[in-house]
């Protein structure tokens, strides 16, 4: 009787003990198989390593007991489940989230797991697991090397990135190996209109090169305006010049155009017709007493060092009178001009100083005439004094 009441209140025991076990355990117990099993998911976390949110860069972790147990593990993130993967009591899931261009911050919920047992039925839902993964934006960074253009008109850009979401790689760019060079040839400026011809270089041709039509492209043969000019050189000019025998302008060649050689001409323009250019040419002569003291025997003016003194002439020119003014200098490549309006003017205190120029440029004839007089007065004295005797 006594081993009766002993098996009796054994059995009631283990009863009561089954009992405060059941209600003391959460969602995470399991029933089955002659067995009772708990789950326990702790530790959450997410891989702040990686704040910019590129590809594949956020994991989601979480640390889950009696690990023999699981089939598998389902995380929800930003409200949808994803298949965990797993190494023993270690589970994980590395989230791709492409970056919101529209905020700083881009936070990543993690709220849900669920668990399958390995009887492939029992569903536990552990509620409450919150990770909120604050992304921020990334600008890229990069070092960029760029490449050699080869034959075929494309390089190949080495890339080097300075941080997470820049990540070294190569790009293949579209360059040019070579540049097409033209011959351009104007005609005459007629009723201020001229003719523009094109033709590819045959001493450097990129076409023969690389044969690829851009290369080989040569502009079509126009009609342009000549009554303008866009300035493309500068000079030193007067504005106001005095009408003296010449003024002078002073005109640089650019410095990327000084490896060639210019020939350069000025002009006057009035009422777009030109009525004067220069150098006016002239043959010299050897007569001592030619009245034209600066006789011009050069057919256009050369820039020295990349400069170029030109002149116009006050011939025919009327005071206070605007006329336009103009320099171009051609080279075998390109024309380079410049215009500029002018009104020259007689000075008042330009008058005497005038006298002296013209004695200076007119010295031989002055000298000539002193010569001839003082003869003449000499044989007079010579006569006076043979008719006294």
């Amino acid at each position: 009787m006594a081993n009766h009441l002993r098996r009796i209140s054994l059995l009631v025991i283990f009863l009561f003990s089954l009992v405060l076990l059941v209600t003391s355990v959460n969602a995470g117990t399991v029933y089955g198989n002659n067995s009772i099993y708990q789950f326990n998911v702790t530790d959450c976390s997410s891989d702040t390593g990686f704040v910019d949110c590129n590809s594949s860069v956020i994991r989601f972790n979480c640390s889950i007991s009696n690990y023999n147990f699981i089939s598998d593990v389902r995380f929800m993130i930003e409200g949808v489940l994803y298949d965990a993967s797993r190494l023993n009591s270690y589970f994980w899931y590395d989230y791709n989230k492409q970056q919101d261009f529209y905020s700083s911050v881009n936070p990543v919920d993690f709220t849900r797991v669920y668990i399958t047992d390995t009887s492939a039925y029992t569903v536990i839902d552990f509620e409450n697991v919150s990770v909120l993964h604050s992304c921020e934006m990334c600008s890229t960074n990069y070092t960029v090397i760029v490449g050699e253009c080869l034959i075929n008109n494309t390089r190949e850009d080495i890339y080097i990135g300075h941080n997470n979401c820049s990540t070294n790689h190569t790009e293949i760019e579209i360059c040019d190996y070579c540049f097409p060079e033209y011959d351009i040839e104007y005609t005459e400026c007629i009723d201020s209109m001229r003719n523009v011809s094109y033709t590819l270089n045959n001493q450097y041709s990129c076409c023969d090169v690389t044969g690829f039509p851009s290369d080989c492209y040569v502009p079509e043969n126009s009609t342009e305006s000549c009554s303008f000019y866009n300035n493309s050189m500068d000079c030193d000019i007067d504005a106001n010049p005095y009408l003296d025998n010449k003024w002078n302008w002073l005109c640089y060649i650019p410095m990327d155009y000084s490896n060639e050689s210019f020939s350069c001409n000025s002009f006057l323009m009035f009422n777009e017709s030109i009525i004067q250019t220069n150098p006016k040419y002239e043959m010299r002569t050897s007569t001592v007493f030619n009245p034209k003291s600066e006789i011009e025997d050069r057919e256009y003016f050369v820039p020295d060092n990349g400069l170029v003194n030109v002149y116009f002439r006050s011939e025919g020119i009327a005071s206070g009178t605007t006329f336009v003014g103009g320099v171009v200098c051609k080279s075998v490549n390109r024309e380079l001009k410049f215009r500029a309006d002018i009104t020259p003017v007689i000075g008042a205190l330009r008058t005497v100083p005038s006298v002296g120029v013209w004695a200076n440029q007119n010295m031989y004839i002055i000298v000539g005439i002193v010569i001839i007089l003082g003869f003449i007065i000499w044989l007079l004295f010579n006569w006076w004094s043979m008719s006294k005797g």
